[in-house]
């Protein structure tokens, strides 16, 4: 790699040739360039080599995924316990990418999904009650059982070979660059995931609900309807979180398309009353 970057360097103009950006650059385009070659036979190695730890995660994963764990088990705050998918639907992807930038890039990417959703969600929160009240604050301490909960939703196969490969096949990042950072934090997250037992966990919090049953359902209505006055206007003594927020988009939507089918119902009554009195 070095004997390669001074060749393709020399290829350039002096002044593109001193340009740090530009040599960093090339750094990690090389790299990709090689490492994508060499994907398929060191990743392998690496998987041989690391297939009892890649099966305990993921074996231990699909155990607390068929439990049914919430982000709150797993002590982020109740309120903080929202979905999400686009963080999921990220790190689902690590297998599929070849160069060790490319992967941190995905982990980089699940963590500031994270954040952004559950940012979103706070302040939409926030949008709904007064000026005057106070934004929830997000911790570093509530980050890594927020990220175990997204690892244990994507159920990455090679967990443990990935951490492996992008640490020790990689080399043009700075340890202190930002994406480099995101690999630290992948690794206490796996480290607090394999120190849980699904049978110890504390009991989840009776206001996350990964499903809504009929009687859930009802019951999260009328919670919901306690927060406005009969004219519409919410409540502002009622507190509300973006877990709350979630359930009242969540009971709207279901409003809205039983208001539809009864309207489509009522439309079909109507046309085989109408067609009943054309017939006699």
């Amino acid at each position: 790699m070095s004997c390669y970057w001074m060749t393709l360097l020399k290829t350039h103009p002096l002044d593109r040739q001193r340009d740090a950006h530009f040599q960093n650059l090339l750094s990690i385009s090389l790299e990709n360039f090689i490492m994508s070659r060499l994907h398929d036979l060191v990743f392998q190695m690496v998987c041989n080599k690391h297939n009892e730890d890649d099966a305990q995660i993921l074996g231990l994963v699909k155990e607390l995924a068929s439990a049914g764990v919430t982000a709150d088990q797993l002590g982020a705050p109740e309120d903080f316990a929202i979905p999400l998918p686009a963080a999921v639907v990220e790190l689902a992807s690590l297998d599929s990418l070849n160069c060790p930038v490319d992967k941190l890039s995905c982990l980089r990417t699940t963590l500031d999904l994270i954040l952004a959703e559950l940012k979103g969600a706070i302040v939409d929160a926030h949008s709904v009650l007064s000026k005057d009240s106070q934004m929830p604050t997000l911790m570093t301490d509530d980050l890594i059982p927020l990220l175990v909960t997204v690892i244990i939703q994507a159920k990455p196969l090679h967990m443990a070979s990935n951490l492996y490969y992008m640490e020790n096949f990689q080399w043009t990042l700075s340890p202190s660059d930002a994406t480099s950072f995101s690999l630290v934090t992948f690794k206490a997250a796996i480290q607090e995931l394999l120190t849980l037992k699904p049978k110890e966990l504390r009991p989840r919090s009776e206001k996350v609900r990964r499903e809504l049953r009929l009687e859930d359902l009802m019951k999260v209505t009328v919670e919901v309807g306690q927060r406005f006055e009969r004219s519409g206007e919410r409540r502002e003594e009622i507190p509300i979180s973006p877990l709350d927020r979630q359930m009242e988009r969540i009971t709207a939507m279901i409003e809205a398309s039983t208001q539809d089918l009864n309207d489509e119902t009522l439309h079909l009554t109507e046309d085989v009353d109408q067609n009943k009195h054309v017939t006699g």
